[in-house]
């Protein structure tokens, strides 16, 4: 890959106040692959009112245009293919799945999960997804899936784009690695403790309602027990009610930074994380990371792969099943018992490293 090799993405995830989720993906793609090779990185946004969220160390160009009916598919489908037809990249990536028809360079695209496939849609957003976004992955060079679940996915419903797709997992950001043992407390932030800690914010398939009957019945056992809940904006908060023998035992969280949330991790009695489905499952490898119990479904799409040593799969629709598995956790956390460092050594193997090295791999290969 020559010096002046050139990539442009779609980073509208990071054109914006804060990175979560897919955002932090690409912020740690392109923070990693200029690391590894001197590269010129363009970044396409359609917000010119906020900065592009990157590692401070990663030189790159900027282009941002905000359209009329961008919800409409407008910026993707017009903009992307004019700036990049008007300034050719060795390769174009769409990380967030969605992705333009017309492509002018070779394209890589991500897709995370085909949960939007699976949605009830109006009829346009219908026809954008079954229709335009499905023919943008059949021209795309290749597919990228951050884990064999969604892999399997997109086979089982487009058995002809099987041979595009390449399984990149994702890695663990700086600030968990080597955070098992911290000695900084959740109470230097929250003054709480003991508690249980859930991720996943407010939407639906996240199932905050099962980790707060989790947390109902191990209540009855511990009183002074507490409830984290992590990921909710104020307006989702206010629209929550919360029984009255809760309503003092339950704390909502606005955007946490990862700093705070290794805290929060590594002192928490356990996670509870009961999506419905999931593309890959950063709260898995963070918490495992902080040496701290976590407990999923079992049926939750890519977190079977994720088995660490203190990773407990229950039941999807099993109440029994979870408060038995978080009533075991909280036990162990009291004695001592949770086998911290065998859990942070075994997320230590997912590496941003290892990441952005396969997708330049990838990259050399299209170019």
């Amino acid at each position: 890959m020559s010096a002046n090799f050139s990539i442009t993405y779609d980073a509208r995830a990071i054109n914006k106040p804060r990175v979560r989720g897919i955002g932090r993906y690409l912020y740690e793609l392109v923070g990693h692959i200029s690391r590894l090779r001197t590269v010129d990185i363009r970044l396409l946004g359609d917000r010119p009112d906020q900065p592009f969220q990157t590692p401070p160390t990663v030189p790159f160009r900027r282009h941002v245009r905000s359209l009329k009916g961008q919800h409409l598919g407008t910026w993707e489908q017009f903009y992307v293919p004019w700036r990049v037809r008007r300034s050719p990249p060795h390769i174009f990536h769409a990380p967030a799945t969605t992705l333009p028809l017309l492509q002018n360079a070779p394209t890589v695209v991500t897709v995370h999960d085909i949960k939007p496939w699976a949605r009830e849609l109006d009829p346009w957003r219908r026809i954008y997804w079954h229709k335009v976004v499905t023919r943008g992955l059949e021209k795309a060079d290749a597919i990228i899936t951050p884990s064999a679940s969604t892999c399997a996915d997109i086979a089982s419903s487009w058995p002809h784009l099987v041979q595009k797709i390449k399984v990149i997992p994702h890695g663990l950001s700086d600030p968990y690695m080597g955070a098992a043992g911290a000695t900084r407390t959740a109470s230097e932030i929250l003054s709480v403790s003991p508690y249980l800690l859930y991720v996943g914010g407010a939407a639906k398939n996240k199932r905050f309602d099962i980790a707060l009957e989790v947390f109902s019945v191990l209540k009855r056992k511990w009183k002074s027990l507490q409830l984290l809940a992590c990921g909710f904006s104020t307006r989702a908060t206010k629209k929550i009610s919360l029984e009255r023998a809760l309503a003092d035992s339950v704390r909502f969280m606005p955007f946490v930074t990862d700093e705070q949330m290794v805290d929060l991790y590594s002192n928490a009695a356990a996670v509870l994380y009961p999506t419905e489905y999931e593309g890959f499952g950063f709260p898995v490898l963070e918490a495992q990371a902080c040496g701290t119990p976590i407990i999923v479904s079992s049926s939750a799409g890519s977190l079977a792969e994720l088995p660490g040593p203190e990773v407990y799969f229950v039941a999807s629709q099993d109440l029994s099943d979870w408060s038995d598995a978080a009533e075991y956790c909280v036990a162990r956390k009291i004695k001592g018992e949770h086998d911290s460092r065998r859990a942070a050594d075994w997320a230590s193997q997912y590496t941003w490293w290892r990441s952005a090295s396969s997708h330049l791999e990838l990259y050399d290969s299209l170019a």
